[in-house]
């Protein structure tokens, strides 16, 4: 029996969910203030809220020790292939933010908006090693990828990984 490489594996959902991240936990106080109407002499109780600001501009976060040894692992190939990553996981704003399509309509796209010339063969090559190095893993649907989100992640990785949990614990095997 031979074994399977590890960039022609494929997983039903991200493999990447099963390591356990470092938490730290603080508490956060949510503000009430009771109210009083002059008239009535009745009492209300209201929330206080804290408006929370956000860059609307897509953002990625990179966690430097795990991709720092991932892209010492890298060639040419695969920091191109990175690249396109990158932009592609940038693109997810407030969408499945774990699991992405990465094809050549991507690669295209990437090449017209940063008038690159990554070829098919290069690109392809670079998924491989991105697949190798640990950056994401295959999914069953053709063209669809986990992200590690250890490595790389569009916004904020507890919310990811508490996506992740609903949607894995609701049933809805579409959305896996």
């Amino acid at each position: 029996m031979t074994e399977e490489k590890i960039s022609e594996k494929e997983y039903e959902e991200s493999p990447f969910f099963k390591n356990k991240i470092p938490v730290g936990r603080r508490k956060k106080k949510v503000g009430e203030t009771l109210t009083f109407n002059p008239e009535t002499g009745e009492g209300e109780v209201v929330g206080l809220h804290k408006s929370v600001a956000y860059d609307k501009e897509g953002f990625v976060k990179v966690y430097e020790e795990v991709f720092l040894k991932g892209l010492l692992g890298l060639g040419t190939a695969g920091i191109k292939a990175l690249s396109v990553l990158i932009h592609t996981v940038g693109l997810y704003q407030n969408k499945d933010k774990y699991r992405i399509t990465l094809t050549f309509d991507e690669l295209y796209e990437y090449n017209r908006i940063y008038k690159a010339s990554i070829s098919e063969q290069i690109f392809r090559r670079g998924m491989v090693e991105l697949l190798e190095a640990g950056f994401m893993a295959r999914s069953t649907k053709k063209g669809r990828y986990f992200v590690n989100h250890r490595m790389i992640v569009n916004g904020e990785r507890f919310k990811i990984i508490q996506e992740f949990n609903l949607t894995k614990n609701s049933g809805d095997k579409d959305a896996q």
